[in-house]
């Protein structure tokens, strides 16, 4: 699930407790940070059965503290190795020589994470191939 419209003062731990409403268990979920967006929209994920995720989305909306945020039903990602970056195969059974495990997931390049990264936003895969993301 995607929360978003978050107020400033609402905590990932409030956020989580949504799926209370299923009658689920904290130790059953995961939550992401809450994040920002350059219009000021703080959202979060956050990852439950999947019986609590279909009843909390199709409410649409949710009060969370003094606010209603959005609720979105996030699709399901295919496989995808953290070794080379490549689909429809995980690291376990990555036969590519490339290791792009100490890369940027946004950018890239070494030396930092995703979250922090600041440079514009690339295709590693296709960068290696030569042709334009997109």
């Amino acid at each position: 699930l995607r929360i978003r419209g978050l107020e400033i003062s609402t905590t990932e731990k409030e956020a989580a407790e949504v799926t209370k409403i299923g009658g689920c268990e904290i130790t059953d979920i995961k939550t992401g940070k809450i994040r920002v967006t350059l219009n000021e929209v703080r959202s979060l994920w956050i990852q439950c059965p999947i019986l609590v995720a279909k009843m909390i989305a199709e409410k649409g909306s949710i009060r969370i503290g003094w606010t209603q945020a959005k609720v979105d039903m996030l699709q399901a990602r295919p496989l995808q190795c953290f070794r080379c970056l490549e689909q429809r195969h995980v690291q376990q059974n990555c036969k590519n020589n490339v290791d792009r495990r100490s890369n940027c997931y946004r950018c890239g390049e070494q030396g930092h994470l995703a979250r922090d990264c600041e440079s514009k936003a690339r295709c590693q895969i296709c960068t290696d191939a030569g042709v334009s993301a997109g």
